[in-house]
């Protein structure tokens, strides 16, 4: 049995096992990303006119923690990445924007890692992924990302708005 709630901004879709039942009606990706502490800042992207943070699809047979340290040293341009810990997962469904994949809807895990980053480079955005920024922010300046951010990242952002 399930239900259904939603409104124009939300659907809650309430199911025993809504993972093995969204996986069964969408593509499924798995990807992985970092929230990077760098001197009390963390690393924020800004991706195709909202702020972000590094993330990406793992490759066939990568483990999604080496996942998590390539998508962040790729998009952000830095190295000697270290996870601290495993955060929750974040879910959620948009359409392909691929040629490969027309028209599909893609359910799209991602699994995110707390990682610290004592190098001195500030990192560089990768701009063929639509990065145009990199900023490293502390938590009084988080709301700058929670106005302008996705739904699932402000989920994780939110739990570093708090003093540690």
């Amino acid at each position: 049995m399930y239900k259904v709630f939603f409104n124009e901004k939300l659907i809650v879709i309430t199911h025993p096992d809504i993972i093995t039942l969204f996986k069964s009606i969408f593509t499924f990706v798995k990807a992985a990303g970092g929230v990077v502490w760098r001197d009390d800042k963390l690393l924020f992207i800004f991706r195709n006119g909202k702020w972000d943070l590094p993330k990406g699809k793992a490759d066939d047979g990568e483990t999604i923690e080496n996942t998590a340290i390539r998508e962040v040293e790729e998009e952000c341009g830095i190295s000697n990445l270290q996870i601290v810990k495993k955060l929750s997962s974040t879910f959620h469904i948009y359409k392909s924007p691929h040629s490969k994949l027309p028209n599909e809807y893609i359910f799209k895990e991602t699994v995110w890692f707390e990682m610290s980053y004592s190098g001195n480079d500030l990192g560089t955005p990768q701009s063929d992924e639509g990065i145009t920024e990199l900023r490293w922010l502390n938590r009084n300046e988080l709301n700058l990302v929670l106005e302008n951010t996705y739904e699932n990242i402000k989920e994780i952002v939110g739990i570093y708005k708090k003093a540690p």
